[in-house]
């Protein structure tokens, strides 16, 4: 995630290489994020636009949510493999998760609670 270098003193412990670290990184976007649409009360579009930098133009928050859009209703399959219970070839549809749980669904996008 794009993580500017000052989060680190901010939100973390001070060590700048953690940036590099996949699940710190992860985490400190997703935090980042989460204060975003806070302060912008639930807002998606617009606490992208705070994440990226760019709040006020259309760019970033479009293609995050196009995306997004993309990936959500896109057929993915997952080979299961390593448990031998089940057989290494054996894949199975996942479905897009329930308007209600997803917290970027269309449903829950258009009607915020």
């Amino acid at each position: 995630m794009q993580v500017m270098p000052f989060w680190v003193r901010t939100i973390g412990d001070n060590d700048p290489r953690k940036l590099f670290h996949l699940q710190s990184n992860l985490r400190y976007g997703c935090t980042i994020l989460r204060h975003y649409l806070d302060r912008e009360q639930g807002d998606l579009f617009l606490a992208l636009g705070r994440y990226n930098g760019s709040r006020g133009r259309p760019e970033y928050p479009n293609a995050v949510l196009a995306a997004w859009k993309r990936w959500q209703y896109s057929e993915a399959t997952v080979t299961v493999a390593g448990d031998p219970e089940i057989a290494p070839t054996r894949s199975r549809k996942l479905l897009p998760e329930a308007p209600e749980r997803n917290p970027f669904s269309p449903q829950r996008l258009a009607n915020p609670s």
